[in-house]
């Protein structure tokens, strides 16, 4: 749908503004300068009169939906700091391109990472574009960590130039999907490439249970806070997520529901306490699981005595009386029981139930205190508990408590590349 309209946009520090004549010195001043157009093959502008006619350019334009063109002012003193564009429309409304430059003396400090943020969730959220171009010369080493940091990946160099790269940010679809988990966005990954790729990039937490927000299960809303969002969750979320990936790949998977096993009261829980995926294969059936936590790296054959590494040490898959299965993980010399499951395809609408009591009961782990924590390729994991940072590796853990909520939200970014909005 065409936005006749550039709305004024916030961040945290800084305002979003429409262009407008009173910008016209700011524009000079950009497009003035050899070090802002250094990468750009453009003419300098000589002329001051040059910069007012761009501006009633783009103003004119605006209306028919051909630019959204925005300054970026300091709150603190509303100093101009650059500029940040959509434009080049496709006729379906569907994808965009995006434009960006900053003044020389606001470089390098984190601004246009801010601000495109903040436009790039105004592309997905409001003008629902599927996708969001934006091309830079492979020798502008910050636009390429900008676009990196913000999930763009490359695409292809442009015929008539091939300084230029052109980057993509999917929204939409299986691409958007792979995109997230680090993958090109047209593959088609193997199981096990999935899996790995899916339980390194997205992290399992409860966040929004402890900001008093509703989750819901249903696919739409997973996909949006999981992907769209690039957000964390739990089990029904994340294995809700990765067997809609599994089909629109072309396997055959179903959920199937989980009684976790209690180390403190040596019982295990209630049906559909957990969801994982079964995946049929020429092979024979896997248990995939991407949203327990500590879980196996990869598919575990549904085979009695199977074993695989996983993100705790090594795990086992074992056949029970009655059609039910167990994973268990190595503790020393002892299998201790993560969960029981069974084979039988279940519906989404027949775990709502314990999704709900999960987020209200407190009897539920999930309501005792806030945690996200996401495991590393290279071994070891990153853990936010309450408000302790907990970092794992080779030489053990590292504990840093984070003092106020400023703190929190910072090392959410840092770590998880987590923003809540």
């Amino acid at each position: 749908m065409p936005v006749n309209h550039c709305p004024a946009l916030q961040t945290k520090n800084y305002r979003l503004q429409p262009l407008a004549r009173q910008h016209a010195v700011d524009i000079f001043e950009l497009r003035s300068s050899p070090e802002v157009s250094r990468y750009l093959d453009r003419p300098l502008m000589k002329r001051p009169e040059e910069a007012t006619e761009f501006v009633a350019y783009i103003e004119e334009g605006t209306p028919q939906g051909d630019y959204l063109y925005w300054v970026i002012e300091r709150k603190e003193d509303k100093q101009v700091a650059g500029t940040i564009c959509l434009w080049r429309f496709d006729q379906q409304r569907s994808r965009a391109d995006l434009g960006y430059e900053l003044k020389p003396a606001f470089q390098g400090q984190g601004i246009m990472g801010e601000a495109l943020q903040r436009v790039v969730r105004y592309a997905r959220d409001t003008l629902s574009l599927y996708r969001l171009y934006a091309c830079t010369n492979e020798a502008n080493e910050a636009s390429l960590r900008l676009l990196k940091r913000a999930n763009f990946t490359f695409e292809r160099k442009l015929f008539e130039d091939p300084n230029m790269q052109v980057f993509v940010l999917h929204f939409q679809g299986l691409p958007a999907y792979l995109q997230r988990i680090g993958l090109e966005p047209f593959s088609k990954p193997g199981l096990v490439e999935l899996h790995r790729a899916h339980l390194f990039s997205i992290p399992f937490e409860n966040l929004d249970i402890h900001l008093g927000r509703a989750v819901s299960i249903q696919q739409e809303d997973i996909f949006r806070k999981l992907v769209q969002q690039r957000r964390g969750g739990f089990c029904y979320e994340h294995n809700g997520l990765f067997r809609w990936a599994l089909q629109q790949l072309g396997y055959t998977a179903h959920l199937v529901q989980g009684q976790v096993y209690s180390t403190e009261r040596k019982e295990y829980g209630p049906p559909f306490d957990h969801v994982a995926v079964w995946v049929e294969t020429p092979d024979g059936p896997f248990l995939a699981d991407v949203g327990f936590g500590n879980a196996p790296l990869v598919p575990m054959p549904v085979r009695d005595g199977a074993e695989e590494e996983g993100t705790s040490g090594r795990y086992r898959l074992e056949f029970l009386p009655k059609g039910q299965y167990r994973i268990s993980h190595r503790e020393g010399r002892e299998w201790v029981p993560d969960y029981i499951f069974d084979g039988q395809p279940r519906r989404v609408e027949e775990c709502e139930p314990m999704a709900l009591y999960h987020q209200t009961s407190q009897e539920s782990p999930f309501t005792q205190k806030r945690l996200i924590s996401l495991p590393k390729p290279e071994g070891g994991r990153v853990t936010i508990s309450g408000n302790e940072l907990i970092i794992k590796g080779d030489n053990g853990p590292s504990k840093v408590e984070l003092e106020g909520e400023d703190s929190f939200r910072e090392a959410l970014s840092a770590h998880f590349g987590v923003v809540l909005e």
